[in-house]
């Protein structure tokens, strides 16, 4: 969701509903945005947005896709043209679907399909120019593509973080940074909680935590981002803190795993 792509599509499509943004979790996959119809889509969107109409590959891709204009978007969208628009079987359709993720039963099988995909083609009346681009469209989901389900559990879990971040920033900031999550490296989300008001303290054995804590807007970096600092000392910190109190300023640590030295400056 915070990638440059994605960032950059939702800002295209200026996405407004739930639908779109699943759209959105599947054509920014490499099967679906190398092929084109990414750029399709943009256009057909904002086309009937705006009271428009766009130019249709065929009438019936159009009925079959009508949610996504006539755009092949997810891996459902093989199976539904090739029986649909090509008349072949479930079966059949099935083969072509596994044959463009890779997952040939018969190599020779997948062959036939295909020989059979445009021969059904013919048959319907249809122009060999469209029975060629309906058939550079499946091929395109021989590159990673999403389906449905997939996409609008996807979907999902992004508006909830989109919800989170806008709302509560600093929170959703530290949860990110406690996963070792998103997009970038670590500090750049420690950034990112300083741009929205954020206070970074140091990390420090009276009021750091293992993990990165939260207290109003002061965020405590956690002993786990401390480079070369065992984890069993960083957690022995907090339960000597615990037990013991507030440590004193340069106070000499003893820490129990090891007796490895560690030096308070807070």
């Amino acid at each position: 969701m915070e990638s440059p792509a994605m960032r950059m599509l939702l800002g295209k499509l200026r996405c407004e509903d739930y639908l779109t943004l699943v759209a959105a979790s599947s054509i920014i996959r490499p099967g679906v945005a190398r092929s084109g119809m990414m750029r399709a889509y943009i256009e057909r969107f904002h086309a009937v947005r705006n009271g428009g109409t766009y130019e249709s590959v065929h009438p019936k891709m159009d009925e079959l896709m009508a949610e996504t204009y006539g755009v092949m978007v997810y891996q459902e969208d093989v199976i539904k043209v090739a029986h649909e628009f090509a008349g072949l079987t479930l079966t059949e359709a099935d083969v072509l679907r596994r044959g463009m993720s890779g997952k040939f039963r018969s190599r020779e099988e997948f062959k036939r399909v295909a020989e059979r995909f445009f021969a059904n083609c013919q048959e319907r009346g249809y122009d060999r120019l469209v029975a060629e681009r309906v058939w550079f469209e499946i091929e395109s989901f021989s590159g990673y593509s999403f389906a449905k389900g997939h996409s609008a559990s996807y979907a999902v879990e992004s508006y909830q973080s989109l919800f989170l971040k806008a709302h509560y920033p600093l929170e959703f900031m530290v949860g990110v940074i406690n996963n070792f999550g998103g997009f970038y490296r670590t500090e750049f989300y420690f950034h990112e909680a300083r741009m929205n008001g954020g206070v970074i303290e140091a990390p420090c054995v009276n009021s750091s935590d293992y993990l990165t804590t939260i207290s109003g807007n002061r965020i405590y970096i956690g002993f786990i981002h401390v480079k070369s600092l065992e984890a069993g000392i960083g957690k022995r910190i907090h339960v000597e803190r615990e037990r013991n109190g507030l440590l004193r300023a340069s106070t000499i640590l003893f820490v129990a795993s090891g007796w490895r030295w560690s030096k308070c400056a807070c």
